[in-house]
């Protein structure tokens, strides 16, 4: 039996209680099901099973009225226990809603269809929370508080509201995913979903475009900038040695390193008034003698990237261009990065001057792009907008006609990230142009770090790996800025975050603690927001809950950082990690490689000042071994662990290894199960196994177990 109404329809089958759901746009678009293989079960006080052949009569309607439609399913002349029983299915014009009644515990299960490429780019979330906790995620994971799924791809959200219980699960072999609702005894609990379009549009009131990865990076990337680690004082030689130098420590743990020559390349200072025989297409000399193409081949042959920063939109100096093309100046007021602005409005300006500076950028041989001075260019734009050549154009829309020319020249295979400063207008007028956008200013001191990463992060992250890469800007660790506390807290943040990784210090100011924490975030991973709300920053600590899924396991990796300058205790909320309360975990020290021991409503974490603590928390099933701690990478098993399968009395692991580098996984053994034999070194002590894996590459090994 079919029933429509406006943009909901379901299908039912009151034979077997089958059913699916259906919507389709009000802009008539056709429908496609959102619950796909539905089933209702019914389970009678004794535990029965109960189907429609067990009751006497049965009625089957559709019943109409001003604003819905219901398709209703009355059973009677049942069972003592289970007399009667009411399944209904009611459409609005922004809603259908799935019901049952009875003396029965009623199911409702199914796979949901939302979105084209549900394991990568569907993500189930919670909305409504006020969770101060940043909610990331790896993988398609779930948690029993999400009541909706988010296809990034059309910038859709399915809503459910329910009062019963609702578990929705991802399907590794269907690649969808799947729930169960549990109606209530005597008083049905509905289960409601609505949709919702337009999400992160309206949200940041943004020209949405979904990410699609057609640039250089799978995941952000990993590099050195010249910027932050020595100004003014860059030059080819510094770059060259800190290439090196990058490549040595790092090169082994990213696959594709990128080299930024910043900013000064063609500035000398902040004055904006530029020096003679450099602009922005000619380096300065005393800094790269023989130009810029010899560096970028540099950085190629060490096996980076090069990148390259541009300001298009202004100029120190007078260019040869813009001495021979007056007109193309809009005005003239010196700032930091500059005082000669060009006339974006100017359609000569777009394809004879922007597109020539993109063209030389490639030509030099550079393949990632850096466009800064945004904000001071839509501040200009708004400064000098009567003499502008066409005044009918906003500053924004002036500024995204340069950047689709410079796209008409980069194509969408070349990474190009926008220097955007901190407010939202800057920040999000071009999201759509952009595969990166940094999102703050610059970042060296604790409270720039602070103010311009942390509360940032927080205010954009649902746009990270939906529309395109958050940039929070350099990873300054140097001891001018950070003791090793405060380093590592900023390491964990950007790791746990799933960020772009940028180093942003002279190689040689980084001892050995902070070049191994570092490595601990290489490669970066595909992390989005687990919630679909914008965030606030506490000022005494801040959790960030990375929510990991794998074919072969789900577990949570929390980071909590201490922001206050004297140590604190504090009692972790398994809710707070949108972990339920009724089961017991396993509790790992990341950075101390410790076991913390199991729990289940709550644990105690004890953080020195400006500290962070991580932790891996895995819920124990009934598996006899598994596994609870990785020493290679702060998200404990995303990145090193491809599988890991049971048959019989063994496991069978393949693991990703770093050559020169054993890699630890601490596995967590059931009460009497004992390691009797594993094809790498081991050692067990009470319900702790710790397996030491040495390779470079794919490795693989294999437990064998006794209880």
């Amino acid at each position: 039996m079919y029933m429509n109404f406006k943009s909901f329809s379901v299908c039912f089958n009151s034979e077997d209680l089958t059913f699916s759901v259906f919507y389709a746009p009000v802009n008539g678009t056709c429908e496609k099901p959102f619950i796909k293989s539905g089933k209702i079960t019914v389970t009678d006080l004794n535990g029965t099973q109960l189907t429609p052949a067990d009751f006497k009569d049965r009625k089957t309607e559709i019943t109409p009225s001003l604003t819905s439609a219901k398709l209703r399913m009355v059973l009677s002349g049942g069972t003592v226990n289970t007399p009667e029983l009411e399944i209904s299915f009611t459409a609005t014009s922004h809603a259908i809603t799935l019901f049952a009644n009875g003396r029965a515990y009623t199911t409702f299960a199914g796979d949901f269809i939302w979105g084209d490429d549900m394991e990568h780019s569907t993500f189930s979330i919670r909305t409504g929370t006020q969770n101060p906790a940043l909610q990331t995620a790896n993988g398609p994971t779930t948690s029993n508080f999400d009541n909706a799924l988010y296809d990034r791809l059309s910038d859709s959200q399915l809503n459910y509201f329910t009062a019963g219980k609702m578990r929705v699960k991802f399907d590794w072999d269907k690649k969808c995913y799947s729930f169960t609702h549990t109606n209530g005894l005597d008083h049905g609990k509905e289960l409601k979903f609505t949709v919702k379009h337009r999400v992160l549009a309206e949200k940041y009131n943004i020209p949405y475009a979904p990410m699609e990865y057609a640039h250089q990076f799978k995941t952000p990337p990993v590099g050195w900038m010249t910027w932050y680690a020595v100004k003014f004082d860059c030059c080819r030689d510094k770059v060259y040695d800190n290439a090196e130098k990058f490549i040595r420590n790092f090169g082994k743990y990213t696959d594709k390193p990128v080299i930024w020559v910043d900013w000064e390349w063609c500035h000398k200072c902040f004055d904006g008034q530029g020096e003679e025989g450099a602009d922005i297409f000619h380096p300065r000399k005393t800094a790269y003698p023989n130009g810029l193409p010899e560096v970028a081949e540099k950085i190629k042959s060490l096996g980076a990237i090069p990148a390259l920063w541009t300001g298009a939109t202004n100029e120190g100096v007078l260019n040869e261009m813009l001495t021979a093309n007056p007109q193309w100046v809009l005005g003239h007021k010196a700032i930091w990065c500059g005082q000669y602005w060009v006339d974006l409005t100017n359609p000569e300006v777009l394809e004879k001057y922007i597109k020539k500076i993109f063209r030389q950028i490639l030509d030099w041989g550079y393949q990632v792009v850096k466009w800064d001075c945004l904000p001071a260019t839509l501040e200009m734009l708004s400064t000098f907008h009567e003499q502008a050549f066409d005044k009918t154009l906003s500053p924004h829309q002036a500024l995204r006609n340069a950047i689709a020319a410079a796209r008409s020249v980069l194509g969408k295979e070349r990474y190009l990230l926008s220097c955007s400063g901190s407010s939202e207008r800057d920040t999000t007028f071009a999201t759509d142009l952009f595969d990166a956008a940094r999102i703050g200013n610059d970042i060296f001191t604790w409270e720039d770090y602070l103010d311009q990463a942390v509360n940032l992060v927080l205010h954009y992250y649902l746009l990270h790996n939906t529309q395109y890469y958050a940039d929070a800007d350099n990873l300054v660790l140097r001891s001018e800025f950070n003791n090793v506390e405060q380093a590592r807290s900023r390491i964990s943040f950007y790791g746990l975050a799933g960020l772009p990784v940028t180093l942003g210090d002279e190689i040689d100011a980084l001892d050995g603690k902070r070049i191994d924490m570092l490595r601990r975030i290489m490669p970066t991973t595909t992390v989005r927001s687990a919630d679909m709300e914008i965030k606030k920053r506490d000022n005494r600590y801040q959790i960030v809950n990375a929510a990991v899924a794998k074919p072969f396991g789900c577990w949570n990796v929390a980071g909590v950082t201490n922001f206050l300058e004297e140590p604190v205790s504090l009692q972790i909320n398994m809710s707070e990690l949108l972990l339920s309360s009724d089961d017991t975990y396993a509790v790992f020290d990341f950075w101390n490689q410790e076991f913390s021991g199991i729990y289940s409503s709550n644990f105690q974490l004890d953080i020195l000042p400006y500290d962070t603590r991580v932790v891996r928390i895995t819920r124990l099933s009934d598996e006899p071994l598994q596994l609870i701690g990785s020493s290679r990478h702060i998200l404990q098993g995303s990145v090193e662990v491809e599988n890991i399968v049971r048959e019989n009395d063994n496991y069978s692991c393949s693991v990703y290894c770093v050559e020169d580098e054993p890699l630890t996984l601490t596995f967590y053994a059931a009460e009497g199960v004992k390691i009797v034999n594993c094809s790498m070194p081991f050692e067990q002590q009470d319900n702790i196994c710790k397996v030491t894996v040495s390779g470079c590459g794919k490795c693989s090994f294999t437990i064998r177990y006794s209880k």
